[in-house]
């Protein structure tokens, strides 16, 4: 029960040093609400639309001007070979919803929780 097994979403990407202007531009095309971070194809953290009010609209910061390193979180990343159930409690215990899957340091899609409850529920009555 390999999380590589689940159905993984794809989160939209961004480089550290991309402009809050275009990250945002991007999430309105995606129509998504959150957009990761990466370098060399590896997560290294995740900005939310909140993130862009909080951290630069209502701080008077210019989203020209703002790079995705100055106001991103940091993320923790799944491997694609981790144990589905192992997965899911280490995203329940850190309270997140979603987590990035990596495998060979490279982002392949991001593990839902809902989606781990379902893939294991599924398992478990084969």
């Amino acid at each position: 029960m390999e999380v590589k097994n689940c159905n993984l979403v794809k989160t939209p990407c961004c480089k550290e040093t991309d402009t809050v202007h275009k990250i945002a531009s991007d999430l309105k095309k995606s129509k998504q609400r959150s957009i990761l971070v990466t370098h060399n194809s590896r997560p290294i953290g995740i900005i939310s639309a909140v993130d862009i009010v909080n951290k630069v609209v209502a701080s008077g910061k210019s989203p020209k001007a703002t790079k995705a390193k100055d106001i991103m979180n940091k993320v923790c990343t799944i491997d694609a070979k981790e144990n589905v159930a192992t997965a899911y409690f280490a995203m329940a215990k850190k309270g997140f919803m979603s987590c990035p899957v990596v495998d060979n340091n490279r982002y392949v899609g991001t593990l839902q929780l809902h989606e781990a409850i379902r893939y294991i529920t599924q398992k478990s009555k084969q």
